[in-house]
């Protein structure tokens, strides 16, 4: 068991628990709250503009733009509510795109060729526009939708009138147009919190021992304010980079990993997880001359500053790296391998082994050419922080699942070397 954290410390991974799966849930909720206000100032933009079209009209008269009123607020409710949402999705992606963008102007040459660069950049503004192409179209459908609902009203006007509420209508129009501008500054301000408190949450390392907060909070459930979470006397860190359990101090506490292969092992997570290449560093010729391979390098991406499980299979070969800062993981493989295909998974785990989420396959075969799969798109994801940010809000609901779903520890065969 591990080391029982005191009261303060507990406190604190509460408060962190809290801010990293309710900030999700805030934004959502402000979102929400925006598209209420939105549609209700609409709706009160309409019966204002009805107003000032009954001036000076009898009474029966009076009644028929009433009528008018009430129907047209029923059909455009929906409508309007629809398109916000819209609205909100598209806002959202311009924001993450637009954190992905700067993350890549700011990247520094020697991490990736400026040629590389300036098509990322090109590919992620291409997207932002497309974006803001969407987001146009969105608020040019709201806007018709408005200034239809209040054609219908002027159409419950006697004719000697309608002429007259066209400079009315004019008018209306720019109010409307006003609201749902208010409405994507407010939701976009709600979306840069977002981004900016997770980000800082889950990039610390507050006891130093090369694991993040995020991850030994909702991944290992260790303490993130203690390095040796089990008292065992091995950094929390050392143990789970060597595979073994941060919270078991016995002798028997190696991790068994549950299979990638399997089906219900875990979620695919393609834009978060994968081995992008393999590739020969070093070769040897045996005594008959034949050419055979000693060592080959296999990179890939995953949430940044976080450690991610390895399997080679056929044999197969276990191992767990640590992404850097960037997303970036490496691992050199010095086992010769069988001729034939092979195939590489990498994913994250919990302190027993579970998979939370995994990449999908990449296959490869060792007595040819590796090829490369480097895709200069994926590149500037893994080095984009809004990566991590984005497997934060997926991961910690399957992590927090597994949890529950768990009734007892598994029991582990080996110890750490020393």
């Amino acid at each position: 068991n591990a080391v029982a954290a005191a009261p303060e410390t507990q406190k604190k991974i509460v408060d962190i628990k809290e801010q990293v799966q309710i900030k999700e849930v805030e934004t959502t909720e402000k979102k929400e709250t925006e598209k209420v206000n939105t549609v209700e100032a609409v709706e009160q933009d309409v019966k204002n503009f009805s107003e000032k079209l009954k001036i000076d009209l009898p009474p029966q008269e009076a009644k028929k733009v009433d009528d008018a009123v009430k129907t047209v607020t029923q059909e455009l409710k929906p409508k309007v509510e629809i398109h916000l949402k819209e609205l909100g999705e598209n806002i959202s992606i311009i924001k993450q795109e637009e954190v992905k963008r700067k993350t890549a102007e700011e990247l520094p040459a020697p991490e990736i060729a400026t040629e590389k660069k300036e098509q990322v950049i090109k590919e992620i503004t291409e997207k932002i526009k497309e974006e803001q192409q969407k987001q146009t179209e969105v608020r040019q459908e709201i806007a018709k939708t408005i200034e239809e609902a209040k054609e219908k009203i002027i159409q419950a006007l006697p004719e000697p009138k309608r002429q007259e509420a066209e400079p009315v209508k004019a008018a209306a129009v720019k109010g409307a147009e006003q609201l749902i501008a208010q409405f994507e500054t407010n939701v976009g301000k709600h979306e840069e919190e977002k981004i900016g408190e997770a980000a800082s949450v889950a990039a610390k390392d507050s006891d130093k021992d090369g694991m993040s907060d995020y991850e030994e909070i909702f991944r290992f459930n260790t303490d993130p304010f203690a390095i040796d979470s089990d008292g065992d006397g091995f950094n929390d860190g050392v143990e789970v980079a060597s595979g073994y359990n941060p919270l078991d101090p016995s002798p028997a506490d190696q991790i068994v990993y549950e299979e990638p292969k399997a089906p219900e092992a875990g979620v695919v997570q393609p834009q978060t997880f994968k081995v992008e290449e393999v590739k020969v560093v070093e070769k040897a010729k045996t005594e008959t001359g034949a050419e055979v391979i000693k060592k080959m390098e296999i990179k890939g991406r995953a949430l940044p500053n976080s450690f991610v499980t390895i399997y080679i299979y056929s044999l197969p070969i276990i191992v767990t790296v640590k992404a850097d800062a960037n997303g970036a993981w490496t691992y050199t493989l010095d086992k010769e391998l069988d001729d034939g295909e092979h195939e590489i998974y990498v994913a994250t785990t919990d302190n027993t082994g579970k998979i939370a989420a995994k990449s999908a396959p990449f296959t490869f075969a060792p007595s040819a050419e590796v090829p490369s799969f480097l895709s200069t798109t994926y590149l500037i994801l893994t080095l984009s922080l809004i990566a991590f940010i984005l497997g934060v809000g997926l991961l910690v609901i399957g992590l927090l699942t597994m949890k529950r779903e768990r009734q007892q520890p598994p029991q582990s065969p080996q110890s750490p070397q020393q």
